[in-house]
């Protein structure tokens, strides 16, 4: 009578060993650890944006990350509020596509967008006050600011047509 029960005492040993692996061979523990969530990503840096808006009514729709805002004057003496941004998170074909809707809101008629070193360049036009040039380049080319930065949009106004805004 005391055999029988001796015979299953290894069988249900041998069916508990094989139950606590899991099918992939690894211990236990190790599926366990795997399987326990992660750290919480670390919170994103906060994108700047320009202290004062910018001319012609513009707004941006899309994620950017102000860099500077300064006069410049071109080969024939005119004077241009360029703003410099760096995109986050976009491509430059998708960045420009969406200067362009922002410019289209605010009035501007967009010319076509002009390849140009792996980024684009696109003259807009509104009646009675003049152009705006962008010039949307990918990260290769610039020393970037923000980590989740793509690329650098430079967005130029007439400085005596836009409202000139602090550096």
């Amino acid at each position: 009578m005391t055999a029988k029960p001796l015979l299953l005492v290894p069988l249900a040993l041998l069916l508990a060993a094989c139950q606590e692996r899991p099918a992939t061979g690894q211990p236990a523990q190790d599926a366990q650890a795997a399987a326990a969530p992660s750290e919480p990503p670390a919170p994103a840096t906060p994108a700047r944006p320009f202290e004062a808006a910018l001319p012609a009514g513009v707004t941006l729709s899309f994620r950017h990350h102000a860099r500077s805002t300064k006069t410049v004057q071109d080969k024939e003496g005119a004077s241009w509020e360029r703003y410099t941004m760096e995109f986050l998170g976009s491509t430059p074909k998708d960045a420009t596509l969406a200067l362009m809707d922002d410019m289209r809101r605010a009035g501007f008629e967009a010319g076509k967008p002009k390849k140009r070193k792996g980024g684009y360049r696109v003259r807009f036009s509104r009646e009675g006050y003049g152009e705006a040039i962008a010039i949307v380049r990918p990260a290769e080319r610039d020393k970037l600011r923000h980590p989740e930065a793509a690329g650098v949009v430079q967005l130029a106004f007439p400085a005596a047509a836009g409202t000139v805004a602090a550096e």
